[in-house]
């Protein structure tokens, strides 16, 4: 009787562990990414990269928006599913707001797409990038970026959206698997959410599910697929269950640097 009571105890800790503590506990990636042919205009770009909000404006009781502005980013980008499905397709208002203090790129997700075009409509000040690219450009320097619409939707064209671009090109989409396609290979690196790192890991074991075609071991990090760099964020929300076990919210600080340095995490 007091292993089954142990055994309950334990359960009931780990409980409200997934469920109250670790979803709180953010994890921040700083990465150096080094891209051929970026200009020097561009060193030390920063980007914050985050995605997957599923409907949520703060962290740990700190707003979206304040927490992001406060790692000084160049740029955000935003991989996709920021509204939730019980959430009506409205936004947090904290998109828009960061949209106003700093350029923004976002992507759809697949959540995004069920409630049509709400987030184009909302994310006001924000760019939203469906098959589309832009170009930056500083001192002569030029960087592109590019955006897929939802590839689980089978409405990503990464084609269309790399058409017209030069070199170097970041592709942003929300799922990872769209670096399997052809036209992804000319790429510097592709920056995709989705997989949510698999939201719930054993030990040994990993991931139980990452909603990706891909091996397991790309879904969160830094990989190369087909010779691709393929950075994938375990996001910030959760979907379906709202627990995350042994897999911490995340949101990445990525510095570019030309291809001369090498990249690492740190």
């Amino acid at each position: 009787m007091r292993l089954v009571g142990a055994a309950m105890v334990l359960a009931l800790v780990l409980l409200v562990y997934a469920a109250f503590i670790e979803p709180n506990w953010l994890r921040v990636v700083r990465f150096t990414l080094a891209i051929e042919g970026l200009g020097h205009a561009f060193e030390g770009f920063r980007i914050v990269f985050l995605s997957d909000l599923h409907g949520r404006g703060s962290l740990a009781g700190r707003p979206i928006c304040e927490l992001v502005c406060s790692l000084q980013p160049d740029l955000v980008v935003i991989g996709g599913d920021v509204v939730a499905k019980r959430s009506g397709g409205v936004p947090p208002r904290w998109l828009s707001l960061l949209a106003s203090r700093i350029p923004t790129v976002v992507v759809p997700g697949n959540h995004d797409v069920r409630h049509g075009d709400a987030l184009s409509d909302l994310a006001r000040g924000a760019t939203v990038l469906k098959n589309t690219s832009i170009r930056l450009q500083k001192n002569g320097s030029s960087l592109w970026l590019a955006g897929c619409d939802d590839e689980q939707s089978g409405r990503a064209d990464p084609a269309a959206a790399l058409g017209g671009t030069g070199h170097p090109v970041i592709l942003i989409s929300h799922s990872p698997d769209v670096v399997l396609h052809p036209s992804v290979q000319t790429v510097s690196a592709v920056l995709a959410g989705h997989t949510h790192g698999g939201q719930i890991c054993l030990p040994f074991f990993g991931a139980l599910f990452t909603n990706s075609v891909l091996p397991k071991h790309t879904a969160r990090g830094c990989s190369v697929v087909r010779g691709v760099r393929l950075i994938v964020t375990a996001g910030i929300g959760a979907s379906l269950l709202p627990f995350r076990f042994l897999c911490r919210p995340e949101l990445w600080v990525i510095v570019l640097r030309p291809e001369r340095k090498t990249a690492g995490i740190r």
